[in-house]
């Protein structure tokens, strides 16, 4: 993403995130800080978390993001007040994750947990075909 240096952005293009192994990390396996058209896709995280970070000035926001298809084990997305404000206006589409946390924490939504994709459907509009379910992955040795 580019700027005019005066808060309007010139020339922003999607980012595909796909087909990725994330696991064990210090920090976040996958992290979309203040940026747009992103698209999470496909991805396998272990023990590690998605995070939505938004702590930078406009023009610079989550916006029109996308997380679909991927396979979560004992991980979560996690998101910070500022990302999560008005994520509806700013076209967040949460989907079709699948989740195996043993009954842990899937969404860590500005500091509200949620353990099941029902519960995150019925409090967020998120996750309508998710589900929690087995995450079968073989980690490199």
């Amino acid at each position: 993403v580019d700027s005019d240096g005066h808060g309007k952005v010139l020339d922003a293009a999607p980012i595909l995130v796909e087909d990725n192994l994330a696991y064990d990390n210090d920090a976040a396996g996958l992290t979309v800080y203040a940026t747009g058209n992103a698209h999470l896709r496909n991805n396998t995280i272990v023990n590690n978390d998605v995070e939505l970070k938004d702590k930078r000035p406009a023009p610079w926001s989550i916006h029109d993001l996308t997380i679909e298809g991927n396979f979560f084990k004992n991980a979560k997305i996690a998101a910070d007040g500022s990302s999560t404000s008005n994520y509806a206006s700013r076209r967040y589409v949460i989907d079709g994750n699948t989740y195996d946390n043993a009954g842990g924490t899937i969404f860590n939504w500005n500091a509200k947990r949620y353990t099941s994709t029902s519960s995150v459907f019925g409090a967020l509009g998120f996750e309508k075909k998710g589900r929690n379910g087995p995450v079968n992955v073989s980690l490199p040795v």
